[in-house]
Parts: structure tokens; sequence; C-alpha cells
């Protein structure tokens, strides 16, 4: 099964590419877009099997609301760290 994180599938990547991806946290804000707007299209399982949605982190595809909680977290570790670098004059 190919798994489509943030914008190309992870299934041609060479496996360092791969775990970079993973790492990335627009993997897992992008999916749950997909969802929404797969589920909007009433795609044909034809089309939902090619273009799948949902993240794998070591074997076990992660629910909507882990890729979720994975965002939120990393919003305040951003924000600090764009703060920290704006806040500081030249």
């Amino acid at each position: 099964m190919t798994h489509v994180p943030a914008l190309f599938p992870l299934k041609s990547l060479p496996a360092w590419l791969t775990v970079m991806t993973r790492l990335n946290p627009l993997t897992y804000a992008v999916d749950p877009l997909r969802h929404l707007v797969f589920a909007a299209q009433h795609m044909p399982r034809a089309a939902q099997a090619r273009f799948p949605t949902g993240v794998t982190l070591f074997g076990h595809q992660l629910p909507l609301a882990a890729e979720l909680g994975i965002v939120c977290a990393c919003v305040p570790v951003f924000l600090a760290v764009a703060i920290n670098g704006f806040g500081k004059p030249d």
C-alpha cells in the first residue's frame, strides 16, 4: 500500500528521504485535509485506492487525532523558534 504524505508518495523514495518526510510536520497537517477533500469529492473506490490517505509510523497507521496532535505539538516549538529569531535586535 502506498502512503502519500505531504506532496509525494513515499513508495519510491530513498530511505533517508522517507525518514526526513516522516519528520516533516507538514506530512501530518496535509493528511487530514486530504481526508476532507476526498470525502467531499465522493471518489470511487478505484480512485481512493490510487490516492490513499493515512500516514504510517513504525508499521501502524496513525489516526487523524494523532496526526492533528503532532501538528499541535509542533506549533509552540516553531512559534518559540520564530519569536526567538525575530525578537533579537542585530
